[in-house]
């Protein structure tokens, strides 16, 4: 009995070392550059091959589980790569022309595999989570919405650890009115509101940087632009005065080959697309259109304006960039829209009969002045600093991206070793043109001259109503527009209109009303005759021969009164 419990406890003893001796190894998984980017994003590995990691690489590989190796078409695809991968038809093969080769290769081949994954064998990973030995596909399967953009699939050795790099790069786009002058084309001075009148035209600036291509087999990307029902675009292909929309495409600040993007103008719709069919290798650089837009008669006027929006779809998956003809919205994302917004106002003159209130037909009024076109910059600079994070590119652009030997071209030359700071800034910038304007109030005594913008405003009485005196002096006051006080983000933004320096008539008389967006103003005409005291001797030869006669007439009663007392 003791002989028999010794030999338990030898067995027992043999067992713990043995299992001691058997070791599981996994690799750390560690997903880096990720701190807001892995919250609700889904990665899962497939297993390629099998096996041990032993000094520093793997060993004793076999054919992985997670593939389904006998897949339609997968060996005709792996083939396609051409030059070790050309005669592939088996795991084996694929394993020894995967050895020793570039990640780029390895990228091809995974855009392959990643279609003949098993989805039963998915392994999902996480920051700081684990995979057992061998070698993995690793795929980016989160569900996008909005603006998201996928990782691209990669090939992974699980041994000591797992690093995932997370790159998904993503284009923005921005939208500004160019507001120095109409026939300005210059991207200076842009904002992101302003006011005009009726005819005016508008001009816009959308840009939009590529992000990085690296990934992708091409790169799509797609303007789309709607204005609203109170400006009007004009045909692509209109002439003359017709064709005051000027369309203009450009890659940094050259104009673009009209071959290497397609421009759909709808008129009617008020809609503009410029699709960029592949834009791969343009990595940094600026896709730019530059249009002009007329406010037209149908403006909204007040407090709420005339919006302009834009929105950019763009390729997200690298594992499905296709031929960059995109009608598959599957594999694009589009961005959140960027809006601009055009505000006007007017005056209108109510004509009445100082006596009884009553509308006064047929006086003609003329408006005189200049507009201030008025607008509120709101946008970032940049600025030189030692602690800086920016450097300049030569197209006057900055970037993140410091400059190297090989890149150093594309940086500009006067700002070399410096660095800049982005700082968030507000402006405002105006301008003044001539505006005259006149017009004759109807039974209802009302006279509208609307879709007018803000500045210094003189109105005269040229003509009043049968049987009414003119005005004597004109009325004078200015219109000040103050912008939003929040950056346009659905277009429902609301300016602010005043009125200031008010003269010709009380203060009091002119107010804004919210209700139609224009500065109302009462004018009262007397009835009667008034005749005329200058220009003429109208009344004056009378006062002066009655002040004659009057005395005349002393004069004589004083004479005859000294021969009476004589």
């Amino acid at each position: 009995m003791k002989l028999f419990k010794k030999m338990m406890a030898l067995v027992i003893a043999m067992v713990m070392v043995l299992s001691m001796s058997i070791s599981v190894f996994a690799a750390t998984v560690e997903i880096k550059d990720s701190d807001d980017y892995v919250a609700g994003r889904t990665f899962k590995a497939y297993q390629v091959f099998d096996g041990d990691w032993e000094g520093g690489k793997l060993t004793n590989l076999t054919a992985g589980e997670g593939i389904n190796w006998n897949g339609e078409n997968l060996w005709t695809k792996i083939q396609a790569l051409g030059g070790d991968f050309a005669a592939v038809d088996s795991a084996d093969d694929l394993l020894t022309a995967l050895d020793g080769k570039t990640t780029t290769d390895g990228e091809k081949v995974a855009k392959i595999l990643k279609d003949y994954v098993v989805a039963e064998k998915a392994i999902t990973v996480a920051n700081n989570g684990t995979l057992e030995d061998g070698y993995y596909i690793i795929i980016d399967e989160t569900t996008l919405e909005d603006d998201d953009v996928a990782n691209a699939a990669l090939l992974q050795v699980a041994g000591d650890k797992v690093t995932i790099n997370v790159k998904t790069d993503k284009p923005s786009i921005e939208k500004k009115i160019d507001g120095d002058t109409d026939a300005d084309t210059a991207t200076t001075g842009l904002v992101d509101t302003n006011n005009g009148q009726v005819n005016d035209l508008v001009p816009y600036v959308i840009t939009s940087t590529v992000p990085t291509t690296t990934y992708y087999d091409k790169y799509y990307m797609e303007f789309n632009d709607t204005v609203s029902a109170g400006l009007d675009i004009s045909a692509k292909d209109a002439t003359g005065d017709a064709a005051f929309s000027d369309y203009k495409v450009y890659v940094d600040s050259v104009e673009m080959d009209s071959s290497k993007y397609t421009l759909t103008v709808d008129t009617t719709a008020r809609t503009i697309k410029v699709a960029f069919t592949d834009v791969k290798g343009l990595d940094g650089k600026v896709l730019k259109l530059t249009y002009k837009a007329k406010i037209n008669a149908n403006a909204v006027v007040g407090t709420t304006g005339n919006p302009n929006e834009v929105t950019l779809k763009y390729t997200n998956s690298p594992d499905h960039s296709g031929d960059g003809e995109y009608n598959n919205d599957n594999y694009t994302s589009e961005t959140p829209k960027d809006v601009v917004i055009t505000y006007l106002t007017g005056i209108q003159i109510l004509k009445v009969d100082a006596k009884d209130n009553a509308p006064l037909e047929g006086a003609e009024f003329q408006i005189v002045g200049s507009r201030n076109v008025a607008s509120k910059v709101t946008g970032i600079k940049f600025t030189e600093a030692a602690d800086g994070t920016y450097y300049k590119l030569a197209t006057g652009a900055y970037t993140t991206t410091a400059p190297t030997d090989a890149t150093a071209d594309r940086y500009d030359t006067a700002a070399s070793g410096k660095k800049f700071k982005k700082e968030s800034f507000t402006e405002v910038k105006t301008e003044t043109q001539a505006v005259k304007v006149s017009a004759i109030s109807g039974a209802d005594g009302i006279i509208t001259f609307s879709e007018l913008g803000a500045g210094e405003y003189t109105i005269t009485e040229l003509l009043a109503p049968d049987g009414y005196n003119k005005l004597e002096n004109p009325i004078a006051f200015t219109i000040t527009y103050t912008a939003p006080e929040v950056e346009p983000a659905d277009g429902t933004e609301t300016c602010t209109w005043d009125k200031t320096g008010v003269s010709g008539v009380d203060g009091s008389n002119v107010t804004f009303d919210s209700s139609t967006g224009l500065f109302k103003i009462t004018v009262e005409n007397n009835s009667g005759t008034t005749l005329p005291s200058t220009g003429g001797i109208g009344t004056t030869i009378f006062y002066i021969i009655g002040a004659v006669l009057v005395l005349g007439a002393g004069i004589l009663l004083v004479t005859r009164r000294r021969m009476s007392a004589n």
